[in-house]
């Protein structure tokens, strides 16, 4: 009944399955803010007055699906931008996480689409404390087109999947820029 009591949008996540990640948590998401942009609780659903019952476990819950779509661990590997959706990368628009705190150590990313001239950058701050092994970072084109080619660090790279839309950066640690082209 409540959203914060399913791990739905997780599961959807963790099973690669981005549209039905965002289609549960967006939902679930409208169905839970009420007109001052506090989480509703249990009681207040279907109300479009003050919220005076703001639930900090719902709360919680859309925080943390939030988190896991821009970067998000799993086991030996960093995520970034697993679950963007489409639209945030049209071209001129700008996704920008500073200090995420992870389990290897403090993340950040910008990723900065120019996808009607056929590119999205970007740039990521790997952390150092425990390097992950791989970082994935997934670029979802706005109008699905597959990465044609990569280069990270102004060098070719080899390392991505245009089907899954993913980029895959292994051995980086600091400041490494990604170009993907269209």
């Amino acid at each position: 009944s409540l959203p914060k009591a399913s791990h739905n949008a997780n599961i959807c996540l963790l099973q690669d399955d981005v549209p039905n990640f965002l289609r549960f948590w967006m939902n679930s998401y409208a169905l839970m803010v009420g007109s001052n942009g506090k989480m509703w609780e249990w009681g207040d659903w279907g109300g479009y007055g003050e919220c005076k019952h703001p639930d900090n476990g719902t709360a919680g819950w859309f925080l943390e699906n939030f988190r896991n779509l821009l970067v998000m661990e799993e086991g030996p590997s960093l995520w970034i931008a697993r679950g963007t959706p489409r639209p945030w990368l049209e071209s001129g628009k700008r996704i920008s996480v500073k200090n995420a705190p992870t389990y290897f150590g403090p993340a950040a990313c910008e990723i900065v689409s120019d996808s009607n001239a056929g590119a999205i950058t970007a740039t990521l701050e790997i952390p150092s404390r425990k390097p992950p092994q791989t970082v994935l970072l997934r670029l979802r084109h706005p109008q699905q087109k597959p990465i044609r080619g990569v280069t990270v660090n102004a060098q070719a790279w080899n390392g991505f999947n245009p089907d899954k839309e993913v980029i895959e950066l292994a051995g980086l640690t600091g400041k490494v820029v990604v170009v993907a082209s269209f």
